[in-house]
């Protein structure tokens, strides 16, 4: 049977399930084949998410990482992998596969425990099918959630001690980039005055606040500095949850993002304004990465979110995921079943979110 679950092995990943390493010779080898991994760790990504150069990435290196842990102790017990599909509906019925199949490709045994990862909070709300065809011993991990997530889902799923959720708060950053806008249009403006409005500020996302909760701390600090949500926009490029195609810069969701920064840009040309931006939009970051790169415009500052390899001068936000997954995920294998936290949250007290902002 055709299945829709796509599998990703690095090349030391690969080898290490594959090609075993022998004892002695080809005896060693069978043995080591036979015996297979016990533990899966599977991550379900939004559809088109994967090469993000942000955010997904760094998942990805997080689980992978996982892997990397386990063998640098010499253990051999952990395979990898992930779905990636190209919208909500397949990765739905991939999910429901996985779930419906626990035995391991590479033997003739099933996985002792599984963990699924689900990189987004909204998620939850794509899992009720897969529900009741998880073993007793699978478990969930919901990244870039709050507790009450994890409460107000788990009164419909049931997965108790099963289900936990991780995130990094960017509030501190945030803030700090608050107090830089601020001090900016007194400095250059030469006022008094460093009130922020829409005309300032614009926070370009996947999709818009009143269709994803973010659990990031964007929206809740910008509302706490700057006085109200009223002062700042904030852009989605796609109106339904699991069909944006912001992996392709070309799209009518990027030309329309495109359009509304020109027109931001036209309304500050000739005046004493300075336009302020937050970038988070997964794949479509790298995009405007370059965009921005060839603009010299002094009154355009962007702080980008989750840009792993941020071109040029620009400040940025990183949230190191792929640690805090390398870190849960290892710590995971080696557990009892149901015995870890409910909730695990970071930050820049941990060093796991870092920004260049001054």
């Amino acid at each position: 049977m055709k299945r829709n679950i796509l599998w990703m092995w690095t090349t030391s990943i690969c080898l290490s399930l594959i090609m075993p390493s022998c004892k002695d010779g080809d005896e060693g080898q069978a043995e080591a084949v036979e015996k297979g991994a016990e533990i899966l760790i599977t991550a379900v990504f939004a559809p088109n998410q994967l090469g993000d150069n942000g955010y997904a990435d760094l998942v990805m290196d997080g689980l992978q990482g996982i892997k990397c842990t386990q063998q640098a102790y010499k253990k051999d017990t952990l395979d990898v992998s992930y779905i990636s599909q190209f919208d909500r509906e397949s990765t739905i019925n991939a999910m429901v596969e996985w779930a419906k199949t626990p035995r391991n490709p590479f033997t003739n045994g099933e996985y002792k425990r599984r963990l699924l990862i689900l990189t987004e909070n909204y998620m939850l709300d794509w899992i009720d099918s897969v529900i009741p065809h998880l073993h007793p011993v699978d478990e969930v991990l919901v990244m870039k959630c709050a507790e009450e997530d994890l409460d107000i889902a788990d009164e419909r799923l049931k997965l108790g001690k099963r289900l936990h959720g991780m995130n990094i708060s960017i509030a501190e950053p945030i803030r700090k980039f608050c107090k830089f806008m601020k001090d900016y249009i007194k400095f250059y403006n030469d006022t008094h005055d460093d009130k922020i409005s829409m005309q300032h500020l614009l926070v370009f996302r996947i999709y818009p606040d009143s269709i994803v909760n973010y659990r990031d701390s964007i929206s809740e600090v910008l509302s706490e500095q700057l006085g109200g949500p009223s002062k700042f926009s904030t852009m989605g490029l796609s109106t339904e949850v699991g069909t944006a195609s912001y992996s392709d810069i070309f799209n009518t969701d990027m030309l329309n993002a495109s359009w509304y920064l020109g027109m931001l840009l036209k309304s500050i040309n000739g005046t004493d304004n300075t336009a302020f931006f937050i970038v988070d939009m997964g794949a479509a970051n790298a995009g405007f990465d370059y965009f921005l790169l060839g603009m010299d415009n002094a009154s355009l500052i962007p702080l980008m979110l989750d840009a792993k390899n941020n071109i040029g001068n620009k400040l940025s936000i990183i949230r190191n995921f792929n640690l805090c997954l390398i870190k849960w995920g290892s710590k995971w294998t080696s557990s009892q079943p149901e015995s870890m936290p409910r909730m695990e949250i970071h930050g820049n007290w941990d060093n796991m979110c870092i920004d260049n902002i001054q």
